[in-house]
This record gives structure tokens, C-alpha cells and sequence, in this order.
């Protein structure tokens, strides 16, 4: 069975292209165009893995979507996305809100299945 991922980010063409990579390397994907569509998607069907932006205009942003998910499913698996360079008090952070990793943006195609196979596994 293909594992199950959700992308929650507002950027539509980035998100439309990375679900269409990742279908094609044998993922279910969905897409949340914002935090209160990612809780909604979580509400509906747990991923088994989520990918979360965390800058996002209006309504939630990644941090309060997180805890929202969380409430939902506390083993959720979520993967924080971002755009700033990650430092150690960003990862921190992340893992102590209740994420398991973070890869930055841009995203490398090469590097991201084996990350989210790591994710998957239970890596970080």
C-alpha cells in the first residue's frame, strides 16, 4: 500500500508540482492550500505523513496548524517546511511543538524521497 502524504502550503504551483512528482514515485498525496484545510484533511483521514509550511497568510500558520493536527491525532508525523535556514533553535523548536523534522525550501527532488522514506521510517 502507497503511503499517504498531505502538503499544506499556500504556494499552489509548487504544491500542485511536488504532488505530481511524488504521485509518480508511488505516494497518495493530498493538498491543503492552508491551515485550516490541513486540519480538515487530517479531520478526515490521518496521513501517514505530513508536510507543513510554515509561513502561511490568514487564518493559521504552521505552528497553530500543527497543535490543531496534533489535538486530532497525537502521533501524527508532520515535517516542517520552511523557507529560513534552519538553525538548531528552529529544530528545537519544531520537535518540541511536535514535528519530527524539517526540510528547507527550495527542495531538492533528489534529496526528498529518500528524507521522506526517512521520515517514514522514523528518522529525523
Amino acid at each position: 500500500m502507497a503511503h499517504s502524504l498531505l502538503i499544506v502550503d499556500d504556494e499552489k504551483d509548487t504544491s500542485e508540482s511536488l504532488k505530481m512528482f511524488l504521485d509518480m514515485k508511488g505516494f497518495t498525496v493530498r493538498i491543503a492550500f492552508s491551515g485550516q484545510e490541513g486540519v480538515a484533511a487530517v479531520r478526515e483521514s490521518v496521513p501517514d505523513l505530513v508536510m507543513l509550511d510554515l509561513q502561511m497568510p490568514g487564518g493559521l500558520d504552521g505552528w497553530q496548524t500543527l497543535k490543531q493536527m496534533r489535538q486530532i491525532a497525537s502521533s501524527i508525523r508532520v515535517v516542517i517546511v520552511t523557507g529560513s535556514t534552519p538553525d538548531r533553535g528552529l529544530e528545537e523548536l519544531a520537535v518540541q511543538e511536535g514535528a519530527i523534522g524539517i526540510i528547507t525550501k527550495p527542495i531538492s527532488i533528489d534529496e526528498l524521497v529518500p528524507k521522506i522514506q526517512t521520515f517514514l521510517q522514523g528518522g529525523g
